[in-house]
């Protein structure tokens, strides 16, 4: 037999009662946390795969390639500017780019 010492009855409860708030905080958290993902992902759908801010098209001088290729891909310097890696810049509409950082 293995015996404890135990607080006080009303000691408990309050103790009982904290982490009962902890854990419905962590799974308001973790509801939070899948919502705010769903949300990115819906916005990334809508820019990058149904290019819905471009009317359904995709952008001009924008390209479709492969990870492989995006990733060896190396920006070039502009007389304005320098493409960084993983940015979208909507710089000008005759210069619309995405690149990745």
């Amino acid at each position: 037999m293995i015996e404890a010492m135990l607080p006080p009855l009303p000691t408990q409860r309050k103790i009982a009662a904290v982490l009962g708030a902890l854990d419905d905080k962590i799974e308001n958290n973790r509801k939070i946390c899948a919502n705010l993902e769903a949300q990115a992902q819906a916005i990334f759908k809508s820019w990058f795969v149904d290019f819905e801010p471009f009317g359904g098209k995709m952008p001009q001088g924008w390209k479709i390639t492969s990870i492989y290729d995006f990733a060896h891909h190396r920006p070039t310097q502009t007389k304005h500017h320098r493409m960084t890696p993983f940015k979208a810049s909507f710089s000008s509409q005759k210069n619309r780019y995405l690149t990745a950082a």
